[in-house]
């Protein structure tokens, strides 16, 4: 396998006379035992000078070309699925950006990484807004995502409070949103701290939110 030898015992008797006549495929083709030829590998498959068949390209990995040596990569914000099919590697367009909430910082990956609970990255048809882990963003004051792969984060709602923080772990759970205390209150759905009532004036306190909007 991987070699070959023309068949034209017709015309030179010696030319099948000797095992080093058996002559290599070349890269990006190959052969089965007994060929008179090689065969081209295809699209989606490359074959090496060390390899004796074709083999498909690996994840994050693609090839249009019948004949090739190696595979072309994805680059950084997306990515390929291995795939037993050669069909799934035969075009760049099928390197996908990364999806909402995921990123990654490295070509020629199979898969890209979550954000995580507490931090959200929009979708974007756009590579180059999912190559790093910093564009995935804290939820802002009042908000919260416990989703690892958010595009975006839920409010906390009126009547409740969740103060800022660079740490997505004091975003990452609709328990974190706070009933405004005794004497305050919010109208605001997004809110990183409440409103305190007016002097002459008071307000219970309650578990509710509705109780403090």
């Amino acid at each position: 396998a991987g070699r070959y030898l023309t068949d034209d015992a017709g015309v030179d008797p010696t030319a099948h006379n000797s095992e080093a006549l058996c002559l290599y495929c070349d890269v990006g083709r190959w052969s089965s035992n007994a060929a008179a030829d090689c065969f081209d590998c295809g699209v989606g498959q490359y074959r090496s000078s060390t390899s004796t068949q074709g083999e498909i390209c690996a994840a994050g990995r693609w090839s249009n070309a019948l004949v090739a040596e190696g595979c072309n990569v994805c680059g950084v914000g997306r990515y390929l699925a291995s795939s037993t099919s050669a069909a799934d590697h035969s075009a760049e367009a099928l390197c996908l950006v990364c999806a909402a909430g995921r990123w990654s910082n490295v070509s020629a990956v199979g898969d890209c990484t979550d954000c995580g609970a507490g931090r959200y990255l929009t979708a974007s048809a756009a590579a180059v807004d999912h190559i790093a882990e910093h564009l995935c963003l804290v939820c802002a004051a009042g908000r919260w995502s416990s989703e690892a792969t958010a595009a975006d984060c839920t409010d906390c709602g009126a009547g409740k409070y969740l103060a800022a923080s660079s740490t997505a772990v004091d975003h990452s759970a609709e328990n974190l949103c706070l009933v405004c205390p005794t004497g305050q209150w919010s109208a605001a759905v997004t809110a990183g701290d409440c409103h305190r009532c007016s002097p002459g004036r008071y307000l219970s306190s309650s578990a509710l939110a509705a109780d403090h909007i």
